[in-house]
């Protein structure tokens, strides 16, 4: 019998014998009074919620009937008097009452006037047909009154009609006077604790939920009462002035007293347990026994090799259902997954070598393209220079013995040698130093050549020669070994160097990387074209222990697609490149402890590439 038929028939029988129970005592004794309280709590909540809506109409009422039964509202329905419009017609009056319409119509139904007024705009509004629906209230026994809600185009209003009378109450009635507030069915659901919803009716396009509900309801006095898991809905419909259907309104009544009764039933179900833990002991013990240790004893196999990193741990386990199965896999598969490690490991190492050897290439290429250029300017100098003047001078100062005195004082040409000796020899001495001064470069680069070759071969070494020494001085290093190509292609460099400390690397490595990201600069601005080519350096601390040296230019920049490829071994994008430089230099960044990132904020708007080291060996590692 395999392991799954074993664990599965067993929670299958502890859980059948519990759900029976479990069932029976649910369905048959507790559940259904909870229910029917439950029915009954919700339909309360709609005699709440209705009761709500009768009592602001009936505050509307009041209102109404305090301004309907006044001498001065009396004397206006009949003169129209404008120091009565201008004193209380107006916004303030709307707001003092918290109103949303105010009319006022004389005995033959005709408006004298009226507003309809947003209360949280304080804004005047239009409610279209409005006044047409007012007209058809009739008021005139003094102790009639219409009160109800009333459908407009900008949704259901509370209304409240009653006959303008005297003050004292006595007639005749000149018209009547109506407020009206729109139904607010958040402020009400506020009021009494309760989610109440509103549904106009009779418009000519109902949803097909609406209908379905009217068309369970027979009597607009009769209430609906339909639940699902979580609510009890309950419906009711609200007549209007005319007597006819207005509203629909639902309270969504959430089941707290099912859920209460849950509870109730969770509780009884404790009286169960004692079976339950029977069931519960008999199946941690089968679980334990066929499955926890077994497995138990697999992980802590596998975290010993986790640990230890060693493949050649074996673990071996004589069952023969799905565990032993799994056990003696596993062990397969670690044998194979040590000779696929052992592969990858020499295809690593060969891979290491080749990226060093490419390394080694690209930066010995770009100092070798410096070196190239000293030795043109070196054999230019030689081929122009005024060294040959001097044989011609030898030539006109050979003559036999006595003459030269004479050519040098009589002869006009013997006159001009002094001036011209004296000149040739400023011309050479400008011409040494010139040539001094590349010899010096060429040793420079030829240094650099031959650390870069130092430092690859002892590249796998654990130590390294490090030394303390200021940025500015890396970066003006790594200029100098840039100088004769940047000054070739007009490329202006400015530099800003903050006050930074002293960083402990080592020098050679930096350097690679700086004259990389300076090269790279000078390649992006003659790319692009650019009338004024532009490289800006750098140099600031961010924090206490770090440095961060930058390289920005104003050339071609870097789409977004690729700042997330361009230090990938081989990528690049010019045509010329080998993608090797950037990602050697980004390996370099991070075998001394910092970090080489690069950002642009598209095409044509330049890039910056940022070195940011450690002033410590070891900080940030």
């Amino acid at each position: 019998m395999s392991l799954r038929v074993k664990v599965v028939g067993l929670v299958l029988f502890s859980f059948l014998v519990y759900g029976i129970l479990d069932y029976g005592v649910q369905r048959t004794f507790i559940l259904p009074s909870f229910i029917s309280l439950e029915k009954e709590e919700s339909l309360k909540n709609m005699d709440r919620a209705v009761q709500t809506v009768q009592r602001e109409i009936q505050h509307l009422g009041s209102s109404a009937t305090d301004w309907s039964f006044w001498d001065d509202t009396y004397q206006f329905v009949q003169d129209r008097n404008d120091a009565y419009r201008i004193s209380n017609l107006n916004e303030q009056a709307l707001n003092g009452l918290n109103v949303n319409i105010l009319y006022i119509f004389d005995v033959d139904q005709q408006q004298v006037w009226g507003m309809a007024y947003d209360l949280d705009s304080h804004q005047e509004i239009s409610i279209s047909g409005l006044s047409e629906q007012l007209e058809n209230i009739h008021l005139m026994d003094p102790e009639s009154k219409v009160e109800g809600v009333l459908v407009t185009s900008q949704g259901p209003v509370m209304i409240s009609a009653t006959p303008i009378l005297k003050s004292d109450g006595q007639g005749p009635v000149k018209g009547y006077f109506v407020l009206g507030r729109f139904l607010n069915t958040d402020f009400i659901s506020e009021q009494v604790q309760i989610k109440l919803r509103a549904t106009v009716l009779g418009t000519k396009v109902m949803d097909p939920e609406t209908n379905a509900i009217l068309a369970l309801i027979h009597d607009l006095h009769e209430t609906l009462v339909l639940s699902d898991d979580d609510f009890n809905r309950v419906y009711r419909v609200l007549s209007g002035l005319d007597e006819k259907p207005a509203l629909l309104l639902q309270v969504d009544d959430p089941r707290l007293i099912s859920a209460k009764g849950e509870k109730a039933i969770r509780f009884a179900l404790l009286s169960i347990l004692g079976v339950s833990l029977v069931i519960l002991v008999v199946l941690i013990i089968g679980l334990q026994r066929m499955v926890l240790i077994p497995l138990k004893r697999l992980t802590d196999h596998t975290v010993a090799i986790g640990k230890s990193n060693d493949l050649s741990i074996n673990f071996t386990h004589n069952r023969k259902d799905e565990i032993g199965i799994l056990s003696r896999e596993y062990g397969h598969m670690v044998e194979r997954l040590a000779m696929t490690q052992k592969v990858l490991m020499e295809q690593s190492y060969q891979s290491g070598m080749a990226e060093v050897a490419i390394g080694v290439l690209h930066n010995v290429g770009n100092v070798l393209n410096n070196v190239n250029v000293s030795c043109t300017l070196i054999m230019d100098q030689l081929r122009e220079s005024s060294i040959g003047d001097v044989t011609k001078v030898a030539g006109l100062m050979n003559r036999p013995e006595g003459d030269l005195c004479h050519f040098l004082k009589e002869d006009s040409r013997g006159q001009m040698i002094p001036v011209f000796i004296a000149s040739l020899a400023t011309v050479l001495e400008e011409e040494r130093q010139v040539m001094l001064r590349e010899a010096e470069v060429l040793h420079g680069r030829i240094e650099h050549i031959k650390s870069i070759v130092v430092m690859q071969q002892n590249y796998s070494q654990i130590s390294t020669v490090s030394e303390s020494i200021l940025p500015d001085q890396l970066m003006e290093d790594s200029i100098k070994l840039s100088a004769d190509e940047l000054d070739r292609d007009k490329v202006m460099v400015q530099r800003e160097y903050q006050a930074v400390p002293l960083i402990t690397v080592n020098k050679h490595k930096v350097l690679q990387i700086l004259v990389n990201l300076i090269n790279n600069a000078k390649h992006a601005c003659t790319d692009c074209r650019c009338k004024e080519k532009n490289i800006t350096l750098r140099i600031f601390s961010p924090a206490p222990d770090n440095v961060r040296m930058q390289v920005a230019d104003n050339g071609m920049g870097i789409t977004q697609e690729n700042l997330t490829l361009i230090f990938q071994y081989g990528f690049t994008t010019r045509k010329s490149g080998h993608g090797f430089g950037l990602h050697s230099c980004a390996l370099t960044a991070k075998e001394l402890g910092g970090s080489l990132t690069a950002s642009s904020d598209g095409p044509g708007f330049g890039a910056t590439f940022t070195l940011e080291l450690p002033c410590y060996p070891g900080d940030n590692k």
